[in-house]
This record gives C-alpha cells, structure tokens and sequence, in this order.
C-alpha cells in the first residue's frame, strides 16, 4: 500500500496558564512555539482519518521538530491519544479513556535546527481497530522535558504533527457507512 500524510497544525490553549509553550524568534526573524526544557509543555491536534484509509493498518503519530542550541541530549515526547468513529455508531462513537506512548530520540552531535522526525514505533502506533473513514482522533502532544529520559538542556521548536497511515485507494464509494458499498 501506499503511505500518506495526515497532516494537522497545533493548537495551543488561548488562554494563558501552565503548559504552553512559548513564542519565539528561532532563526533569521522566524517564529515559532518553543518547548521548555525544565516544564512540560503541551498542544492539542485534531485527526480526521482521510476516505483512502486501508481499514485494519496502524496509524503512527508523529511530531516534527528542530533543537535550538548546540548541546546535544535526549528528547522525550509524550503522544496521548483518544479515538472514535463518526456517524453516530453507537460505543464506537464515543472516545474512550487516552493511550499515552512516548518517543525519545538522541542527539549526539551538534543539530541546532535539523529537523527532526519522532515518529512512534511499531508497537506503540494506533490500532487499526475501530478506525475507518470519518474517524476522529484527538491528540495531546507534550515534550516531558521533567522526565529523567529527557536530557536535552535547550528549548525545542516544534512546529506540527502528523499520522502516517497506509492508503489503498483514492477514495471510498460512499460518503457514510458502508463506505464502500454493501
């Protein structure tokens, strides 16, 4: 199957109060939010799964991001997700409780301003169960910087977030269930 991109901008909360990152210049007068390095900060992204879904394959959240200092350390990420179907399909409409799954990724060397992709393994993508077009997940993506894993000293920029999913078609047949006819 083909993979593809869906593709989603944080949110972050309008309000001021603990947990949002800050607002910064990064490099040559870009802005972007800034992740703290001794707080856990945290956005929200909404998912809506595309009608070229290939029903029962994983979903892998993903966050793209970029060190801002020269030091090098550990990133922790923290993925916690909830799912549920569209149209009104009775406990499968209704999001559950959250899974939280974290990536960590290491910098050995000077990175200030590659970006990076932390990408969930394998193990801890989304199941394919329950998901079909129309599905709705709702995602909290927060650096755990006061996690011991987490050992990188500087703020990270981070920009969005993304699923990779598996695609077998351009589109279903129909626009509601059964959604490809039956």
């Amino acid at each position: 199957f083909p993979s593809h991109d869906n593709i989603a901008s944080f949110v972050v909360k309008a309000t001021s109060g603990t947990g949002n990152p800050s607002w910064g210049t990064l490099w040559s007068g870009m802005e972007g939010l800034l992740f703290s390095a001794s707080a856990m900060n945290q956005v929200w992204v909404d998912f809506h799964v595309d009608h070229d879904y290939a029903l029962g394959t994983a979903l892998y959240p993903h966050v793209h991001w970029t060190p801002t200092t020269t030091a090098t350390g550990t990133v922790r990420w923290g993925i916690e997700y909830s799912v549920a179907k569209g149209h009104q399909q009775g406990a499968s409409s209704i999001f559950p409780a959250t899974t939280t799954v974290y990536v960590e990724q290491t910098i050995s060397t000077n990175s200030q301003w590659m970006h990076f992709i932390a990408e969930v393994s394998q193990a801890d993508a989304i199941p394919g169960t329950n998901i079909e077009p129309d599905t709705m997940i709702k995602i909290r993506v927060f650096r755990d910087a006061a996690h011991p894993n987490d050992t990188y000293a500087g703020t990270v920029h981070a920009w969005q977030s993304d699923l990779h999913y598996q695609a077998n078609r351009f589109a279903t047949l129909n626009k509601a269930p059964s959604f490809n006819g039956a």
